[in-house]
């Protein structure tokens, strides 16, 4: 028997917690290929500590990924991978990537692959730094992002010559959208209010989902829970004292349980069991 003690649902608020002291570092490992290139996927094997690269047609790196239901992780959007003076890797664009990887059986990862199909498979829209979820029915949620490389405010102005005097102005475009894969709607995008609101600080939102299929979402001080068959929002207070939690602001986020849960047995600690009891 299962019991799940019910709770009153808490009043909506936010409450900040002391920072930690674990010093991590966040580190970028760069793998090549057998020729040279860099590479945009990697199996590494943790114990003998080495990779493996992964040949990838498209530009993974900005982009994000989550598991389907048959195991298989699928990468989604990605980056320009030809902007002059940035960064020139003869791989193809990756905003609209989306690259499905399945594991090989092998111990060793022999004849692991990602499968792309660029003319087949692929977005609705060009997206850099989106977000992308497994939601209710196995599918994903791809939230957000910008058409264009930019400089982390996701913004529809013209952003000047940032880290490299060469190179060009680029425009920045934000995708104040949701879409799925697979697709839902005949691949239109869905637009979102909550994303228009939370610019110019909304790149990698926070997203998660909850036991009824809505999704719970953050992006700069602002939260919504969603309502995907619906596609409604309601709106949740804002974060409080100013605080931004995405890009390029780079929190994080994690939820938590809100009430605990009874689950009671009915074996003995010794029992005595046998097949012809059928227990």
């Amino acid at each position: 028997m299962l019991s799940f003690g019910a709770a009153v649902p808490p009043t909506p608020a936010w409450k900040f917690l002391e920072k930690g002291k674990l010093g991590i570092v966040g580190l970028e490992a760069i793998v090549v290929t057998p020729d040279g290139k860099v590479a945009w996927g990697a199996l590494w094997n943790l114990e003998i500590n080495t990779a493996t690269p992964l040949k990838l047609k498209t530009d993974s790196f900005c982009a994000s990924g989550a598991l389907i239901s048959n195991g298989t992780m699928v990468s989604v959007g990605g980056n320009i991978p030809s902007v002059a003076d940035l960064n020139q890797t003869g791989a193809y664009d990756g905003r609209m990537g989306l690259r499905m990887f399945a594991p090989s059986p092998d111990p060793n990862g022999i004849g692991c692959a990602v499968f792309e199909d660029l003319d087949n498979l692929k977005l609705s829209e060009t997206r850099w730094y989106t977000l992308s979820l497994r939601i209710f029915d196995a599918s994903l949620m791809i939230v957000g992002g910008t058409h264009q490389l930019q400089q982390f405010y996701n913004t529809s102005m013209t952003v000047l010559k940032a880290l490299f005097s060469k190179s060009p102005n680029i425009i920045s475009d934000p995708v104040n959208s949701f879409e799925f894969f697979p697709k839902k709607g005949g691949g239109v995008p869905r637009p979102s209010a909550f994303l228009e609101r939370s610019l110019p600080v909304n790149l990698f939102p926070r997203v998660f989902a909850l036991p009824d299929g809505k999704v719970f979402m953050v992006a700069n001080n602002q939260s919504i829970i969603y309502d995907i068959e619906a596609n409604t929002e309601t709106i949740l207070p804002d974060v409080p004292n100013g605080v931004r939690v995405t890009n390029p602001f780079d929190g994080t986020a994690q939820l938590l349980p809100l009430s605990r849960s009874l689950v009671c047995l009915l074996a003995q600690p010794n029992p005595q069991c046998s097949v012809e009891s059928g227990w």
